[in-house]
């Protein structure tokens, strides 16, 4: 959840140190922290946990599981992730890769 509040943090900071932005601009991005706010849940993973098991995610994905309601929390947390998201496209294009 820390980085998810240092995302945050960081969001509120572009929006008040650019005085370029417009107005419309700066309600777009507030509009855009509320989503993700409306996204948090009661419980989550952090990276590390997700880091632990995202190779067998990634399988799962390969293997068309469903990995919403297989390892809903992985799930989430990707979905919320761009680092994650990111290493999970990676290991993807590696399994791909490798089975060709």
């Amino acid at each position: 959840m820390s980085k998810f509040i240092q995302s945050v943090k960081q969001l509120i900071a572009r929006i008040l140190g650019q005085s370029s932005n417009t107005e419309d601009q700066k309600v777009e991005l507030v509009k855009g922290l509320m989503g993700a706010l409306e996204l948090t849940q009661e419980v989550e993973l952090g990276c590390d946990e997700v880091f632990e098991v995202i190779d067998k995610y990634a399988e799962a994905v390969v293997q068309g599981v469903d990995t919403r309601e297989l390892m809903p929390l992985v799930y989430h947390h990707i979905e919320m992730c761009g680092e994650c998201r990111e290493e999970l496209e990676m290991l993807l294009e590696m399994i791909e890769l490798e089975a060709a």
